[in-house]
């Protein structure tokens, strides 16, 4: 356990924090030693390999320039001139947690299938088609507020996109509330709407 579970972390005063930060600035400038750069490189190369369908978010040259500058700080804090694999494998595990919670699947993997691109209106377009698939396939074009949201979800919507996504698309026409919003119409699927769903 760290001393911050054990509750023995004694925090850096603010004073000293406010010069470590100075200093660090001033007079750190890291460099990139071969191991590390090895380290960044694969993991943005496998990030690239596993996310190249058109429905996921693009890893491009970004990605990894903000892997280097988090590898660089994560040496920098620590005074030091070179930035080491340790650092580049500290960077690559945050980088894994702050996908975890929306490309996690059940196995506990990352899967990139579940990454869409945050544009609402890529999104709002995702949507359309995704519920023109399940009308088509179940023969109706009314869901409950919960139906609606797992058929998203299943989809690899992003959870935290899914009220403003659905409000949006109510607002342009795509889905139309019904019974005080426990239900949701998706009006392009009627035509394949079953006699006992028309009525």
């Amino acid at each position: 356990r760290s001393e911050y579970e054990q509750g023995t972390f004694e925090p850096i005063p603010e004073a000293l924090l406010r010069k470590w930060i100075v200093y660090a600035r001033k007079y750190c400038h890291p460099t990139m030693a071969p191991a590390a750069k090895r380290v960044l490189l694969n993991f943005y190369l496998s990030l690239r390999q596993r996310h190249q369908t058109k429905t996921t978010t693009p890893i491009t040259t970004r990605q990894l320039e903000s892997l280097i500058r988090l590898a660089e700080a994560r040496a920098k804090i620590e005074l030091r001139t070179v930035v080491t694999a340790d650092d580049a494998l500290d960077v690559v595990e945050l980088m894994k947690a702050s996908m975890y919670d929306v490309l996690v699947n059940e196995e506990g993997k990352v899967d990139f299938k579940r990454s869409k691109g945050c544009s609402m209106p890529v999104l709002m377009n995702d949507l359309k088609n995704a519920l023109y698939a399940v009308c088509k396939r179940d023969g109706r074009n009314r869901f409950t507020n919960l139906e609606l949201r797992q058929i998203l979800c299943e989809n690899g919507f992003p959870p935290n996109k899914l009220d403003k996504l659905i409000e949006l698309s109510n607002d342009s026409g795509n889905l139309l509330i019904k019974n005080n919003g426990a239900e949701y119409e998706f009006p392009a699927g009627k035509d394949f709407c079953t006699a006992s769903c028309k009525s």
